[in-house]
């Protein structure tokens, strides 16, 4: 393989999954989030640093209410989504996206029996950055984070 294509050509199935359990376990209590980075950072620095990753939720599983000051937006690929973006929520399934604006409160449910992906496309944050707004994890040390190695 040439070298840009080896730098910047990146197949799903040869990414690893990662999910809070491995990279923040205060989290994983409350939150059952699984994602791939399949563009990360630190090759897309003229694209302002931005990160792709495909994230999937099983069915009642919730990436729970949280803020940060990077805009993002979540594309649902599959599966039945109730999406909460500030005080406002509606469902939503494959082929909608969400735009949601810096400081924004954000949530995406797995409403329906079957797997939810989504792609997920973000600048990335650190997780001094991300503020848990969900009563319960208010309290998880933002510090406990430890950063996958396929981050």
């Amino acid at each position: 393989m040439k070298e840009l294509m080896k730098k910047y050509l990146t197949k799903d199935e040869d990414v690893k999954w990662v999910s809070y359990e491995e990279v923040w376990p205060e989290a994983w209590t409350w939150d059952k989030l699984r994602f791939k980075p399949l563009i990360r950072e630190e090759i897309s620095n003229d694209w302002n640093h931005l990160r792709l990753i495909r994230a999937e939720l099983d069915p009642g599983e919730s990436h729970r209410l949280h803020h940060h000051p990077q805009p993002a937006f979540y594309y649902i690929l599959k599966g039945k989504a109730k999406l909460v973006l500030g005080d406002e929520e509606t469902e939503a399934g494959p082929g909608t996206v969400m735009y949601i604006p810096s400081h924004v409160k954000h949530e995406i449910t797995n409403i329906g029996k079957e797997l939810l992906s989504f792609l997920g496309c973000e600048t990335p944050h650190s997780p001094t950055d991300f503020v848990w707004d969900m009563k319960e994890m208010r309290n998880i040390k933002r510090s406990s984070y430890k950063r996958s190695k396929n981050e």
